[in-house]
């Protein structure tokens, strides 16, 4: 679940999607999505994953958890950023204190400490934090830890983070309780001998979450006695959690679509640089027909490339709804920090294609619109038009004689 700088943004509002209710399944996120295609269509998996359709679970009314806690969340950070530029501050001082902060706020939600570790892969550049439930650790970028003093929209850039991380912490453990509890009670009226033990169960929720099963066994052991909220959002976050290394996967192949189409923008601009020009335009290649049918291609493929990945990067940010809920929790921090939201996901992406679009408008006017045409001055021009006679036969007949038939 990485968390990027997020390439910034969306939604500038969260919706947390709501998919058709379904009983728990301990298949995993492939299996689960070919047999929920294959129950109830292609357009029951696209709702699944796009955040669409009527809600089918409780409405959740007020904030849980870390979600309901993020000015004390932000407040333990105080301490943590008035160190930071400290003569003692150093990277690990500084991992060693999130770390504490962290875990401070995750005890007394009586969730499992979560390791902290810098330039996990994965983390670095735009990806400031990453959690991985499967190890039960959260990444932080080096670089951020490096920096020697934070300003204040960097402060409100790791606040985000960091809450936004760990309140995955949060949702995965909760939902092992709930999934824990509930195929307990499913084996219940089963009979003895085809009843699981508990470490077979712990094992079959950690596989379908992808949860690191020491962590699961620990939830299983604290039980499933949530609150109505809390149980609403758990049962919403198990029906999405089996979904996201698919979205994920979809996410990286449009994103790597994307990439290998600028990459290609910039061969051309390399060749186009390169061409042998006309004599008569010197900014224009001599086959200039090929490199405006290499141009529309691509302009073409940017576009559609471009639209995949801000699709599937919005069914990622907004349509898992435990994603939703960790990003806007996430920017209540920001906004804590640094009294202003951070951008919305439309703003992110129309600031991830400007600088594409400015450098495509100036091919588009190279190749395609011709150049002015040279201002002379009348007298200039006068001694170079040809004065003819009138020829015979359009010289106007005398009064009284018809044309020839």
């Amino acid at each position: 679940m990485d968390h990027s700088e997020r390439a910034q943004e969306q939604p500038a509002a969260r919706h947390h999607a709501t998919p058709p209710a379904r009983t728990a399944d301990l298949r995993g996120p492939e299996q689960l999505l070919l047999a929920l295609q294959a129950h109830a269509g292609n357009r029951a998996v696209q709702r699944i994953v796009a955040g669409s359709g009527p809600p089918r679970t409780p409405v959740v009314q007020r904030a849980t958890g870390l979600a309901a806690d993020v000015g004390g969340f932000v407040g333990r950070l105080a301490e943590v950023f008035r160190s930071w530029d400290s003569p003692q501050g150093d990277p690990d001082t500084r991992r060693k204190a999130l770390y504490t902060a962290i875990n401070d706020q995750l005890r007394r939600l009586d969730v499992p400490k979560v390791d902290l570790y810098p330039g996990l892969p994965g983390t670095g550049g735009a990806v400031l934090g990453i959690f991985k439930p499967d190890l039960w650790v959260m990444g932080i970028s080096s670089d951020l830890l490096q920096a020697p003093t934070l300003n204040k929209t960097e402060r409100a850039e790791l606040a985000d983070t960091v809450i936004h991380e760990s309140r995955h912490a949060e949702q995965f453990f909760r939902v092992a309780r709930l999934l824990c509890i509930r195929e307990r009670k499913s084996d219940a009226g089963k009979k003895k001998d085809a009843r699981r033990d508990s470490k077979t169960i712990a094992a079959a929720v950690a596989a379908r979450l992808e949860m690191n099963v020491s962590v699961v066994t620990g939830a299983q052991q604290q039980g499933g006695d949530l609150g109505k909220e809390e149980a609403a959002e758990a049962e919403l976050w198990s029906q999405h959690i089996p979904l996201n290394t698919a979205v994920h996967e979809k996410m990286e192949t449009a994103k790597k679509a994307w990439n290998q189409c600028l990459q290609d923008i910039g061969k051309f601009q390399h060749d186009f640089a390169a061409a042998p020009k006309r004599p008569d335009l010197a900014h224009m290649p001599v086959n200039s027909t090929q490199f405006q049918d290499r141009f529309q291609e691509l302009e073409k493929r940017f576009e559609e490339t471009f639209a995949e990945y801000g699709e599937t990067y919005r069914d990622y940010q907004v349509g898992l709804s435990f994603e939703a809920d960790a990003w806007q929790t996430g920017q209540a921090a920001h906004d804590a920090v640094a009294r202003q939201k951070p951008p919305g996901l439309d703003a992110k992406l129309a600031t991830l294609r400007e600088p594409w679009d400015r450098l495509l408008e100036s091919w588009r006017k190279r190749l395609y619109t011709a150049p002015p045409r040279p201002q002379r001055a009348l007298p200039a021009v006068q001694p170079l038009v040809q004065r003819h006679a009138i020829p015979a036969e359009l010289e106007p007949l005398p009064e009284g004689i018809e044309p020839a038939p």
